[in-house]
């Protein structure tokens, strides 16, 4: 990716940010998931401006949560979760493509990335 690219894109992952942020009063950035692909554990973090109530999940492909990482009301901070493949009932997810997802039933905010296990 050329260098050009890579600022037009910064400026509008930027600007989409705070379009949210003017409309909301909230906004979500930095959603991070590393090590990705994971084979054992993986840390999902991010950073968030304002106040809402949030659930962090995984979900997979058909749409179901496999985990709830966090849910409640998040104020401005950084937050992270560490997740050891262990799923609500406390089975280890099989290998496979899965979705974090950071949304809000009050507020207009989504997030979503991509998570692979080995």
């Amino acid at each position: 990716m050329n260098k050009i690219f890579k600022n037009l894109l910064v400026f509008l992952i930027l600007s989409i940010s705070l379009v949210a942020l003017a409309k909301t009063g909230v906004a979500l950035s930095n959603l991070e998931v590393s090590p990705n692909p994971m084979e054992k554990f993986t840390t999902v973090s991010f950073d968030f401006v304002g106040e809402a109530s949030l659930s962090v999940r995984i979900i997979d492909k058909d749409g179901h949560t496999v985990v709830t990482l966090g849910e409640g009301l998040f104020t401005e901070g950084s937050y992270s979760y560490n997740w050891d493949r262990v799923d609500n009932e406390g089975r280890i997810v099989p290998s496979g493509k899965y979705i974090v997802v950071v949304d809000s039933t009050t507020r207009f905010v989504t997030k979503r990335k991509t998570l692979i296990l080995k």
